[in-house]
């Protein structure tokens, strides 16, 4: 009896409803400008709705459709058999900022829908006066866009195989959000961070914790984990929450292994997540992680010795010429470390390879214009340290390279 009374009460308001309302009896219908670049990846449409006229209620109702480019959408004349109020429809794509449009004054033909490119938006730059003053452009703006994709676009699919290709390009809007200084001078990672954004939209295309398994694989210098993760399709140059990279955390924990396969799958060998943090290579110096420093001198990091510390440098040749390390002696000569490099003690690198008997570094230290005299503090120097060493071809190396003996 409740239902026939609700059903008749329904049908005779029907005839006093505003005409704002009785507008809302026809569908809503669009459709997405065709695009001619990723065709083949849908957008998504959502019809969200915060009310109904017949009976008042603010529960929001979502409805959504998954059209390709240039392919019309449609939502139905009645919505769950209610009069839907208060309704917004929005567009959704990985490469593409969100459309919006308000719909409270009926439905009807929306016409050609034609959202703008996301590149686009960071082509034009911050306006000015700025949009929000307590966040750096675009910190905001890309964030929403990640989230945008996570719980309204993803949830759409069962299977991300056609995210793929997207997702260098998406990878790109973060690091120029990052080059633009958006996180400032300690690129601070809150909750509106679209690094971790980013990191589990990555995850569900690739497969489920694939950037989890790098950082892990660099934490523990395990190279298998690390080819298999980056192979899935994992970021090689992906942070971790507090913002250390794949890269640094190798440098940190000293896992050269690992960082060889990171390098070799395109990982950018300067990856710092924020301004004022050491480079990889100088934390590398500073940890005295010689062969990681090598590594990646030898990846073609930019030698910027006005930033490192003279100790830094002079313990990282010291330490290859004592151990006799040719190959890695010879990367830091060809990227300009100095020759006779020494910290305060004056112990110069020749001294080191002299001290241990080392006589191939010491011959490619005096080829590169080594001071054979050179002193060190308590009377110390290269041909004192060859005797010592009971090395008679490297005292004969140094005395024919014009070495004197001020105790004799």
């Amino acid at each position: 009896m409740r239902l026939i009374r609700w059903t008749l009460a329904s049908a005779l308001c029907l005839t006093c409803l505003p005409a704002t309302a009785a507008n809302l009896l026809g569908p809503l219908q669009g459709r997405i400008a065709a695009t001619a670049d990723h065709g083949a990846v849908p957008f998504v449409v959502e019809m969200r709705c915060r009310g109904h006229f017949l009976h008042g209620s603010h529960t929001t109702d979502k409805e959504y459709r998954v059209v390709a480019a240039g392919e019309r959408f449609l939502f139905p004349w009645m919505y769950r058999g209610l009069f839907p109020a208060h309704c917004s429809l929005y567009v959704y794509h990985p490469l593409y900022e969100f459309w919006h449009a308000a719909i409270d004054e009926g439905f009807r033909d929306l016409g050609e829908i034609t959202p703008r490119r996301f590149a686009q938006f960071l082509d034009a730059g911050p306006t000015d006066p700025p949009m929000h003053s307590a966040y750096r452009w675009p910190t905001l703006e890309l964030a929403g866009h990640f989230r945008n994709l996570r719980y309204y676009y993803l949830p759409q699919f069962t299977t991300y195989d056609f995210l793929h290709p997207l997702i260098p390009e998406l990878r790109s809007f973060v690091q120029r959000a990052i080059a633009t200084g958006a996180y400032g001078h300690t690129q601070t990672y809150h909750r509106d961070s679209p690094i971790e954004a980013l990191r589990y939209v990555e995850d569900l295309v690739s497969y489920p914790g694939a950037l989890s398994l790098v950082l892990k694989a660099a934490q523990e210098n395990d190279p298998v984990a690390m080819q298999k993760a980056l192979a899935a399709g994992a970021w090689a140059d992906g942070w971790r929450p507090n913002g250390d990279s794949a890269v640094y955390i190798c440098v940190r924990e000293n896992s050269l292994e690992a960082l060889d396969v990171l390098l070799q799958h395109g990982a950018d060998p300067a990856n710092r997540s924020r301004e004022g943090q050491l480079t990889p290579l100088q934390h590398a110096l500073f940890k005295g992680h010689w062969q990681i420093a090598a590594r990646l001198l030898q990846a073609d990091v930019e030698w910027r010795g006005e930033l490192t510390r003279p100790g830094w440098v002079a313990s990282a040749l010291y330490s290859a010429a004592y151990h006799g390390d040719v190959t890695r002696l010879q990367i830091f000569l060809d990227h300009g470390m100095p020759v006779d490099g020494a910290p305060s003690n004056g112990v110069t690198p020749l001294m080191g390879a002299a001290k241990n008997g080392q006589l191939e570094t010491a011959r490619l230290l005096l080829a590169r214009g080594a001071d054979v005299n050179a002193r060190g503090s308590h009377n110390r120097y290269a041909l004192r340290f060859a005797r010592q060493s009971k090395n008679p071809q490297l005292v004969e190396l140094l005395m024919a390279a014009g070495a004197t003996d001020p105790e004799r």
